[in-house]
């Protein structure tokens, strides 16, 4: 059974560029996660529990299936401040990846399934 990342693979560090020393790698890799993983990451998951009554704040269903085969909410967050947002199921939070967190595209999308309903209809 693989080991779940404590970072998403957006905020872990690029592949080494052409002369780029490994320890400095190293580095930069211990800062990224260091942003991600906070010290009170249990009480923010904790709080937003509690907030959201224990289901995503997007679709209120308690969570689905996650890759790793486990169930439950994840905690998003900003990818360029590190900051959570809020709890999402696995099924969210993939779909808001995948629409590259666009409004536009987002949107976009949910005007192509009303037409499709439309359509269906």
């Amino acid at each position: 059974m693989r080991k779940q990342k404590d970072t998403c693979r957006a905020c872990a560090p690029a592949p080494c560029a052409p002369g780029r020393s490994e320890s400095r790698r190293a580095s930069r890799r211990f800062h990224e996660a260091k942003r991600y993983k906070r010290a009170d990451k249990a009480t923010v998951i904790e709080r937003l529990t509690a907030e959201q009554k224990g289901v995503c704040l997007v679709c209120s269903e308690p969570g689905h299936e996650l890759g790793n085969g486990t169930k439950g909410l994840v905690l998003d967050h900003c990818h360029t401040t590190g900051e959570p947002r809020a709890l999402l199921c696995g099924r969210c939070n993939a779909a808001l990846g995948l629409m590259r967190e666009s409004a536009l595209l987002i949107d976009q999308l949910r005007c192509y399934a009303e037409m499709c309903a439309l359509l269906r209809a």
